[in-house]
């Protein structure tokens, strides 16, 4: 089968995207990886910007992506 390295991240205060559902789908996907920010939102692409950048790095060198 085809393997894709995927990582969900949400926030937990985000009102359109419950953490609870990140983890849920995440479940579902085999390897998938999950970060959920604790202070953030719906908008964690604009607030938690390196944040995010760290998390993808991190997230494919331990898989040998890049």
């Amino acid at each position: 089968g085809l393997r894709l390295p995927i990582l969900m991240m949400g926030g937990m205060r985000d009102p359109l995207y419950a953490p609870e559902d990140i983890l849920e789908n995440a479940g579902i996907i085999q390897g998938c990886g999950v970060r959920i920010f604790s202070d953030g939102s719906h908008f964690i692409s604009r607030t938690h910007t390196l944040e995010i950048a760290y998390e993808i790095d991190g997230f494919f060198k331990a898989r040998r992506v890049f």
